[in-house]
């Protein structure tokens, strides 16, 4: 229990941070290393599809029971990716508020992570001149 409701404050934590990147950035300093920046994305990305895997072992909202604990995680980071395989998926209405939340935040992250990298990289090459 006690690992549950740490690992729910740290995704809270972390899904609380985005908007506030989004929306303050106005008023938020510039990161100091754009490279700290991007592992540390990188990182609240795995630790929301790992707290998702364990909401979803928890509260069992999936359609079939899962013998192997790496089936959790596999069908948290396919949720991420918004493939969404078919063979797992959720059988009431609370798992599939879940889902759709996971699917949410997951987006929020990728486009966050590309929105703020992609105008920091240097044009190098052939358009380097133009």
């Amino acid at each position: 229990l006690i690992y549950f409701c740490i690992l729910i404050w740290f995704s809270l934590e972390t899904v609380l941070y985005i908007p506030t990147l989004i929306f303050a950035s106005d008023y938020l300093s510039r990161p100091r290393s754009y490279r700290r920046a991007m592992i540390l994305f990188f990182l609240n990305f795995i630790e929301i599809n790992f707290s998702y895997a364990s909401i979803y072992a928890k509260f069992r909202i999936l359609n079939k029971d899962i013998t192997h604990w790496f089936d959790y995680i596999y069908f948290s980071f396919v949720v991420s990716s918004s493939t969404g395989f078919g063979d797992l998926y959720p059988i009431d209405i609370y798992g599939k508020l879940v889902l759709v939340s996971h699917t949410v935040i997951s987006i929020m992250l990728i486009v966050l992570f590309l929105n703020t990298f992609s105008s920091k990289m240097e044009i190098v090459g052939y358009f380097k001149d133009k």
